[in-house]
């Protein structure tokens, strides 16, 4: 931020610090998204556990051997399911919080996905899209800022 000199006038010099002050707060903002992303990815992982370990033992209940391998190739594939939806998620949240400029463009096409996800993946993708769709965005991630 250039230092105010004699011939930046008061206006300039406001225009200046509202522009970084802006800067700051989307800043902040990508910042949470990249903390919310790792968050939701995070109970993802836990969620596909669980779904192993609940469908997993259901095969032992019956004493078949078929429905032990048809259990636990039900549990791998249900749970390595919800782990690969999750995956990508956990890359763009690290993305965020490093400001890389793919992880802009991820979490875009990531947010616009999650607004399916009721309840939480809907606050989330809305919350993504409105802070990178946003003019103010741009710059945080090294690019250059819209035209007005």
């Amino acid at each position: 931020m250039p230092a105010p000199t004699p011939a930046t006038s008061d206006a300039e010099f406001e225009q200046i610090v509202a522009r970084v002050e802006r800067k700051e707060r989307v800043q902040r903002r990508v910042h949470g998204l990249g903390l919310a992303w790792l968050l939701l990815s995070g109970l993802g992982v836990l969620a596909a556990g669980l779904a192993f370990l609940a469908i997993a033992p259901w095969g032992l209940a019956f004493g078949d051997p078929g429905a032990v391998g048809f259990f636990g190739i039900l549990a791998t594939v249900v749970s390595g399911g919800m782990l690969a939806l999750s995956l990508p998620g956990f890359v763009v949240g690290l993305g965020l919080l490093g400001r890389r400029r793919w992880a802009r463009t991820g979490a875009i096409v990531l947010g616009a996905l999650a607004l399916l996800q009721v309840p939480f993946g809907t606050i989330l993708g809305g919350a993504t899209l409105l802070i990178l769709l946003g003019d103010d965005a741009g710059p945080v991630f090294g690019q250059p800022a819209r035209a007005a």
